[in-house]
């Protein structure tokens, strides 16, 4: 009965994320997909644009870097774990073309990459906090700057 009840619950939050890709797009993009932009922040230094929304209950941070979406991490407004579920369909909405492989799990953290290797994608279980980057950008170093940031 949980089950059935969730899946109904979360149907909307399927059929949204399903709709579109997500790394490689365009701010405006992702504007489309996720509504307002709540605040901006630059790293001139770093060439990231980070731009922060609401959305089906999670708040998002997607970096740009050179105009096209390199990073989208998520945290639900509630604070609450995500479900198998939630993860496969977000994993899902950012996968260029390409499967998701398990690579690594423990107590503290999932982590999956594309088969390609062009992307990867963690999951923080204490933090409840999903991150989804290219390959590029963890390259660029910023994956690691992300990682220091605060969550609140």
């Amino acid at each position: 009965m949980n089950r059935l009840l969730f899946s109904l619950l979360s149907f909307p939050l399927f059929c949204a994320v399903s709709a579109s890709a997500s790394l490689g797009d365009s701010a405006a993009d992702a504007e489309s997909r996720y509504g307002a932009v709540r605040g901006t922040q630059e790293n001139a230094s770093a060439g990231v644009i980070t731009r922060y929304y609401v959305w089906n209950g999670f708040g998002i941070a997607v970096k740009f870097m050179e105009r096209k979406s390199q990073s989208e991490s998520y945290l639900k407004q509630n604070k609450s774990d995500f479900s198998r579920d939630e993860i496969a369909a977000l994993l899902k909405a950012n996968n260029p073309g390409s499967e998701w492989l398990g690579i690594y799990k423990d107590s503290d953290i999932e982590r999956w990459e594309l088969k390609t290797r062009a992307a990867a994608a963690f999951y923080y279980v204490k933090r409840r906090l999903l991150i989804i980057s290219t390959k590029e950008f963890i390259r660029s170093g910023n994956q690691i700057k992300l990682m220091d940031e605060p969550i609140n």
